[in-house]
């Protein structure tokens, strides 16, 4: 991820699955590595920057009969890789994308009661949540439950003050 002066890659499988971001400055000089403490965290497979923040998945769950593997958490930090907060939505939500910009930060997620998408202020309090409308799919699964495909078809982003929504299992943009 790029942006504010930084550039930001995730890396998932480092240190046994733990995660850590590489953070750089925007002339590619190393400033810090920031590593993961928790088990599988998997820190940094989403990884966004803006608004004076980096905003990374920083937890994952796999089911053990199937193997999937889902992201439940993600951290704010400042844009030295200072922690600010580690966010858990409501509802045992499964994490698609984060979005950042405008002064807020955007999680897709899937829960026991649907898709939605959650907005967060920078330091991580929920202020807002909201089902996306005009969305019909034309996928069908029996384990499709919610408005969002499963994780990693849904992908988010703030263009000219918009946050703009897209599935990959559709053909629209919200």
């Amino acid at each position: 991820a790029v942006g504010c002066g930084r550039i930001v890659i995730g890396s998932p499988t480092e240190d046994s699955n733990k995660g850590a971001l590489l953070i750089y400055d925007i002339n590619a000089n190393f400033l810090k590595k920031v590593k993961w403490s928790t088990t599988e965290g998997e820190l940094g497979a989403i990884t966004r920057v803006n608004d004076g923040r980096i905003v990374a998945s920083s937890q994952s769950n796999k089911t053990a009969t199937s193997g999937t593997r889902w992201f439940t958490d993600f951290s704010i930090f400042d844009l030295n890789g200072n922690l600010i907060e580690t966010v858990t939505p409501e509802n045992s939500a499964k994490l698609h994308d984060l979005a950042v910009g405008c002064g807020y930060i955007f999680a897709a997620t899937n829960d026991t009661s649907g898709g939605a998408i959650k907005m967060y202020d920078l330091w991580g309090n929920q202020l807002k949540q909201w089902t996306p409308t005009g969305y019909t799919s034309t996928y069908s699964s029996s384990n499709l439950t919610a408005k969002f495909p499963t994780p990693g078809n849904v992908t988010m982003d703030i263009f000219d003050n918009n946050l703009v929504i897209g599935s990959l299992l559709d053909d629209r943009a919200w």
